[in-house]
């Protein structure tokens, strides 16, 4: 978590060098559970890979000023804890296709924890590889205070702690 956090923080400069960077950096977070992997394999989702993956764009996506306006940008404690949330979850739920929000193909994962702002919980959003060379693959794509009405959308897979 330490090191990860020290990651996040380093400044690459402008936009144009944040991409260039991106190309070559998606840095490792952690691995989606045994636990959820077999529950999609139930659901007949078989994942390329359990890496979970963060690159540093996104990383300022979290911390956009328009997300923190709205009132949905974690705090730093939890941005900095993202491998901690996603080694030992509370829960992780899972959605095949599209959000309300955007159109993807891609089946995306939440990972669920508490978060350092009291009565909050934190979801951190991945985007499963299902096939090989899928972009964004198991990347974390945001991470944001949990609202409890799109919990209708997604179905639990297991009571996670990570083991």
């Amino acid at each position: 978590t330490e090191a990860f956090a020290a990651w996040r923080r380093i400044d690459v400069g402008d936009k144009a060098a944040l991409r260039r960077e991106d190309g070559r950096d998606p840095t490792p977070v952690g691995v989606v559970p045994l636990t959820v992997i077999r529950g999609l394999s139930a659901l007949g989702v078989e994942v390329d890979t359990a890496l979970v993956r963060a690159r540093r764009s996104r990383m300022e996506h979290l911390r956009r000023a328009d997300k923190q306006r709205r009132g949905e940008a974690l705090p730093d404690e939890d941005i900095d804890r993202l491998p901690e949330i996603v080694a030992r979850p509370e829960a992780v739920l899972y959605q095949p296709h599209a959000s309300a929000r955007r159109t993807t193909a891609m089946p995306t994962l939440l990972f669920v924890a508490s978060s350092a702002t009291a009565g909050q919980r934190a979801k951190v959003v991945v985007r499963i590889a299902t096939g090989p060379g899928a972009p964004d693959a198991n990347d974390i794509v945001t991470a944001e205070y949990l609202d409890a009405d799109e919990l209708s959308a997604y179905r639990r897979l297991d009571n996670a702690d990570g083991r």
